[in-house]
């Protein structure tokens, strides 16, 4: 794939610029979640949590399979949660549970190394960063990773599906994302993805060059997609170290 002439590196999120650490697990998030005083008062002693982490579990599967269309976390996980207890919530302690269950999430968000080094770089060549993730709760706990991390200002446009609405692989959040940079076209943005049927069937599908992400696929490229182990390989693949400042 020729890369001659970029003018901007977009990125997905999960899995390119971080991980999520051995802690994690759903059954976790959501065990903590309803531990908060509030929502152990409200739900009672019998309340059976296993039951209601299989119902989870089916939700999200089936939420996964939907179009391409995101749902607002906060409204659906409310209505799914109402319609297993079969009653209403009220705000007290669904605010509780989902927020709790945000802050288990986030505690166990990891950066990857040499994230900042490598985005430096791309922005010392003079490259528009870009970032287009699929996320299901709002932009706001991601944007707070971020500045916490010291890599906000990296990026324009910081663009999460929870927000716009479309999610990739659908066109329109790729098109919505050029919208920043009047000018700027799909074959001048390298896009870096770690999941094939959505970042690089995504990218492909909206002009952009993708870069896929998989450390462990053994070639160095699929379909003539380049594949990198991590985002470190970034610029020696891009030859940033020896483009001119656009």
């Amino acid at each position: 794939m020729d890369f001659n002439g970029i003018k901007a590196v977009y990125f997905d999120m999960g899995g390119v610029l971080m991980d999520v650490s051995d802690d994690y697990s759903r059954e976790a998030a959501v065990r903590h979640a309803l531990d908060g005083p509030i929502v152990r008062e409200f739900l009672g002693s019998e309340f059976q949590i296993e039951g209601y982490i299989e119902f989870t579990d089916a939700m999200i599967a089936a939420r996964n399979g939907s179009d391409y269309l995101q749902e607002d976390a906060y409204r659906q996980e409310r209505v799914e949660f109402e319609k297993y207890l079969g009653k209403q919530v009220p705000f007290s302690v669904f605010q509780e549970k989902f927020w709790r269950q945000i802050d288990f999430m986030t505690s166990c968000f990891i950066l990857k190394p040499m994230v900042r080094e490598t985005l430096q770089t791309i922005q010392d060549r003079g490259l528009i960063i870009g970032l287009i993730s699929n996320v299901f709760h709002p932009a706001i706990i991601y944007k707070q990773m971020f500045t916490k991390w010291e890599i906000i200002d990296y990026f324009n446009p910081l663009l999460f599906s929870s927000e716009f609405r479309f999610k990739k692989p659908h066109r329109a959040i790729f098109d919505y994302a050029l919208s920043w940079h009047p000018g700027l076209t799909g074959s001048d943005v390298v896009f870096v993805g770690d999941t094939w049927h959505i970042d690089v069937a995504g990218a492909l599908d909206a002009g952009f060059k993708p870069v896929w992400i998989n450390p462990g696929y053994q070639d160095d490229a699929r379909d003539g997609v380049p594949v990198i182990r991590d985002i470190s390989a970034i610029p020696t693949l891009l030859n940033l170290r020896e483009l001119s400042v656009i």
